[in-house]
């Protein structure tokens, strides 16, 4: 190899060396604006896994509650004597043609009543 050989080699090794500097600090940039975004990507689950777990624990407190509430809410008795009234309501509904039969029964003793009390019967 001639001289003026080995520098024109040594030219293309150089040029060949700074490309690939050129491409290592492109990757380098590329890889830091990706880790950046990760990082970013990474605070933000981090706050929003926090905030699940807030409203986990409220949803979980409020459970408790609403289960004694059930022993000791004020209204019980209240509503157990609105629900045995509304037993009536429950057997008539359950049983309609019980019922009508009932009503008419009812009604025609009513006339019958009325009847005797006029004097017509």
């Amino acid at each position: 190899m001639t001289r003026d050989e080995r520098e024109l080699f040594n030219e293309k090794i150089k040029g060949i060396y700074a490309a690939i500097d050129a491409n290592a600090n492109i990757n380098n940039e590329h890889f830091k604006t990706q880790t950046e975004i990760l990082k970013r990507i990474e605070a933000q689950t981090t706050k929003t896994n926090g905030r699940v777990t807030e409203l986990e624990e409220t949803v979980h407190n409020l459970e408790l509650q609403d289960k004694d509430h059930i022993l000791s809410c004020p209204h019980g008795t209240r509503i157990g004597e609105i629900d045995r009234d509304l037993e009536e309501y429950r057997i008539a509904k359950r049983y309609p043609k019980f019922t009508a039969g009932a009503i008419v029964v009812v009604g025609i003793g009513v006339v019958l009543l009325w009847l005797a009390q006029m004097g017509v019967i």
